[in-house]
């Protein structure tokens, strides 16, 4: 939290892409060397070809805290849903939706799958337990030797200058996305068997119901699903969607 900014305001260093080389880097006319992160005076704290282009808001030519600005509002401008209940003779259809309008949301799995590659050893038991997996992310566009130019995100091999840099700290408008969506939750199907059938069957009702949970979301979102952000704005999913579940069954009156 910041003096001034409401509980849900995230305050974020603002990226504008990957320095392709090292002369991109700016470099402070007082001691003639490039850009550096606060709290380490080593030769990995200065930035370099691969790293993140985090702007200097205080032009201190150090990147640190006071760089971070508000960016994004977990907050959704609206919340709600929408319930339909369709009925025609003995078949009936009832329809459940919901949507977030207007939040903005960090893609933490995105940051945390990038971030898991930075450190190519984990000797900690529980660092295993967490984070041993690597997803695949060559699907990405990160810096590489031969992808010095338009590429979105940091080296992830760096290892000893990224355990400096962090270059894939979640608090930066790199993983800042649209979180808004629309979901249609449930959809109920039923027929109720008509009176002629009853008599045959010696019933005095039979109900036909179906239904399936969890059908579709539509949403601009990037990670496995909207729903799992929270109210912080941060994907607590695990990378992990939520299933999708179907319900079948049939109501005697007897």
């Amino acid at each position: 939290n910041r003096l001034g900014a409401n509980t849900t305001s995230m305050l974020l260093y603002i990226n504008k892409g990957v320095y392709a080389t090292d002369e991109d880097v700016p470099v402070n006319p007082a001691t003639g060397k490039r850009l550096k992160v606060k709290g380490n005076d080593s030769e990995e704290a200065y930035f370099k070809a691969g790293d993140p282009i985090w702007v200097d808001i205080n032009g201190d030519y150090v990147i640190d805290e006071n760089d971070r600005v508000v960016a994004g509002n977990a907050r959704p401008l609206m919340t709600g849903g929408l319930y339909f209940n369709l009925s025609y003779k003995g078949f009936s259809m009832h329809v459940n939706t919901s949507f977030t309008f207007k939040r903005d949301a960090i893609n933490t799995v995105l940051a945390n799958t990038l971030d898991a590659y930075t450190s190519p050893v984990r000797k900690e038991i529980e660092k295993l337990r967490k984070d041993a997996a690597l997803a695949p992310i060559e699907r990405y566009n990160f810096w590489t030797e031969d992808n010095r130019y338009g590429a979105k995100y940091p080296n992830p091999y760096d290892y000893h200058h990224n355990k400096v840099i962090d270059p894939f700290r979640e608090n930066q408008t790199l993983f800042l996305e649209d979180g808004s969506f629309f979901k249609i939750n449930t959809v109920s199907l039923s027929y109720r068997l008509p009176k002629k059938w009853l008599d045959y069957l010696r019933v005095d009702a039979v109900t036909l119901k179906a239904s399936v949970n969890n059908i579709w979301t539509f949403s601009n979102y990037s990670g496995i699903s909207p729903e799992s952000i929270n109210g912080l704005g941060r994907d607590t999913s695990g990378g992990y969607p939520n299933s999708r579940t179907w319900t079948v069954g049939v109501v005697l009156g007897l």
